[in-house]
């Protein structure tokens, strides 16, 4: 073998060594996530929600879909030595639409009275465009502390069947689901495709208890347009925790449903801006079955809702 040869082989193995060097490295590369909270910083947040439910019995399909966007302002506090920010949501505007089975809209904005199936959201819907949310927030994003405007809580206590849902309803009980529907980041670095989960229970009614648990897995930094971000997998499934019965004389003198839910997916990501230190957007696609049963008839309920969250600095988001 030549001299020539002898060395094109060792280049080889030296290249292929170093970029399997390389590989590892950029593997076990580690990368923390924290909020970075400065005392005057305002964001303004978008939720865009579409939820398309279809229920079919016997032969008969219904559907309707709802379509709601949310418009609030997130501004900073006081944030103490450890990075502690006080927090106050303010909520701004809100919008939404039914069509198919239902047809109406509704926005917080309007003097216009709403009419058909949305005017009874009405009351509650012009209540909660005017609360406040004062909270702590840390660097890893949990929620702590959560004090809840009047608004807010006589706003929700004024939907329709509130009463069925008077735990979850609760100062205590929104002021819970505020802080668990939060997705806080790892407390030390991590690496492409470690995981962590946030778990969240909601009540509902006579029926029993919603828990879901999100998985997050970090998929590493990714550039969306000409701003670098750390990608975030969301993967949502959900569990019913049915009520146990009760008594035959202490029975409802309503029926019960019995709830279960027979197939679920969801696919969502999250992009956290971490030289900003702050999220900047997320979107999340959940699909759930159930079979309900209720006084001796079953039918078939098929729900799939769309979210997205838009998290801007207020002079961003006016341009």
């Amino acid at each position: 073998m030549t001299t020539y040869g002898l060395r094109s082989i060792r280049f080889t193995v030296c290249f292929t060594a170093a970029a399997l060097l390389l590989c590892a490295a950029n593997a076990s590369a580690q990368t923390t996530l924290r909020w970075k909270f400065k005392t005057g910083q305002v964001f303004e947040q978008t939720i865009t929600q579409e939820i398309k439910t279809s229920v079919a019995v016997g032969e008969k399909n219904m559907e309707v879909a709802v379509s709601q966007v949310i418009d609030a302002t997130f501004t900073i506090g006081n944030v103490d030595d450890k990075g502690v920010a006080d927090v106050t949501q303010e909520m701004k505007r809100i919008r939404m639409k039914l069509t198919g089975m239902m047809n109406g809209e509704l926005d917080s904005d309007s003097a216009e009275a709403p009419s058909g199936p949305v005017a009874s959201l009405a009351p509650a819907i012009k209540s909660m465009a005017k609360a406040k949310f004062q909270m702590k927030m840390t660097p890893l994003g949990e929620i702590k502390e959560v004090e809840l405007s009047k608004d807010a809580v006589e706003g929700l206590k004024s939907l329709p069947n509130a009463g069925q849902l008077s735990n979850m309803l609760s100062k205590e009980g929104l002021a819970e689901m505020v802080k668990k529907g939060a997705h806080p980041m790892p407390g030390g670095p991590v690496k492409v495709g470690d995981s962590w989960t946030t778990n969240m229970e909601v009540g509902v009614g006579a029926v029993g208890k919603m828990a879901s648990q999100t998985k997050l897995t970090y998929a590493g930094p990714e550039k969306v347009g000409d701003k670098p971000l750390e990608r975030i997998n969301l993967e949502v499934t959900a569990k019913l925790e049915k009520a146990a019965a009760k008594p035959a004389e202490k029975a409802p003198a309503q029926a019960v449903p019995d709830v279960t839910i027979t197939d679920q997916k969801s696919q969502g990501k999250l992009y956290f801006d971490n030289v900003a230190g702050c999220l900047d957007h997320s979107e999340l696609t959940q699909d759930l079955t159930l079979q309900v049963a209720v006084a001796g008839q079953k039918f078939n309920q098929k729900t799939q809702t769309s979210t997205k969250l838009q998290f801007k600095p207020a002079a961003a988001a006016k341009k």
